[in-house]
């Protein structure tokens, strides 16, 4: 209904086409309907803001996933050049602090819960997608990829991924359907992670962590899904020989045939300010840095 945002949106979507050269867009659902779901949202704190119960409040949660169907399917009709779309943004490390995904008196749902939540959304969201256009394609919750034990969080993110696996391929049906579906297609056609070494890998055991996900598909029969890793960078203000580390990790991703695609978080720095984190291949004034220059020297010899 909000005629003014979309045009705005298309007009970024067509400068960066057209000025920028991009040819690939990638959108993300969040999936809390605030509107629709007063209750669970408006006039309460972050830490309470959630989405119905799957169990306690079937019907609402229903409901709330047809209407994530409909809002999917409107995104993608309203902006065709996106035909590839995320569920979340690291979903598994969200708890009670965080907000949406936690329960509505802001305990935490278990790993297996979350798993429920976002194997239905994924559901839903592809079912809107592919009727919006059969090449429209969704991602997994991009996978934060820490293994570290946090406070609420026994679990690490491969775990996740085999939560996710195993109630596509358990013997109930997807909330709001009487027939069972095991294809893992039907929820999600891409794996997308967020890799960084801040999070417990090291530039020793990257290539395999980022392996064990393909491994993973390759067990639960989804041998030709893609692995994408739709952030990966460093502060070049605060990590140590920043560049090198760079180039060692695009020279390991290079070997990995099943990673098919990497997003660099970020092109540019968010600001001049010394102190905050520098995470861009160009300066806030659009000057390339070392990262960036190396970068582009790496794409440029290495290019499949």
């Amino acid at each position: 209904e909000n005629i003014e945002y979309v045009n705005k949106v298309q007009g970024v979507i067509d400068k960066l086409k057209n000025d920028g050269g991009v040819v690939q867009f990638l959108g993300v659902f969040w999936a809390m309907l605030p509107n629709e779901f007063p209750i669970y949202w408006q006039g309460k704190p972050w830490s309470e803001k959630t989405c119905p119960n799957p169990v306690s409040d079937r019907l609402a949660y229903i409901k709330w996933l047809e209407l994530n169907k409909k809002a999917a399917k409107l995104t993608a009709e309203l902006f065709p050049d996106i035909q590839n779309f995320e569920t979340w943004n690291e979903a598994e490390m969200m708890h009670e602090e965080d907000g949406p995904l936690s329960k509505p008196d802001g305990s935490n749902y278990s790993v297996n819960e979350k798993a429920l939540i976002l194997s239905d959304l994924m559901y839903y969201y592809s079912l809107g997608i592919k009727e919006a256009s059969p090449l429209n394609k969704l991602t997994t919750p991009s996978i934060c990829c820490c293994q570290i034990v946090d406070k609420d969080f026994d679990v690490t993110s491969p775990n996740f991924l085999n939560a996710i696996y195993e109630k596509i391929y358990d013997d109930v049906p997807v909330s709001g359907f009487d027939s069972l579906d095991k294809n893992p297609d039907h929820y999600f056609e891409i794996i997308n992670i967020h890799p960084y070494l801040d999070r417990g890998t090291t530039l020793s055991n990257w290539y395999s962590y980022v392996e064990s996900f393909h491994n993973l598909s390759v067990e639960y029969n989804d041998n030709g899904t893609e692995i994408w890793i739709t952030e990966f960078g460093f502060q070049t203000n605060r990590v140590p020989d920043s560049v090198n580390k760079m180039l060692a990790i695009l020279t390991q991703a290079n070997a990995i045939d099943s990673l098919t695609e990497l997003y660099f978080y970020t092109i540019h720095d968010s600001s001049n300010d010394p102190n905050d984190d520098m995470w861009g291949l160009y300066t806030y004034d659009g000057e390339i840095k070392d990262m960036g220059r190396e970068v582009k020297r790496f794409i440029e010899e290495n290019a499949k």
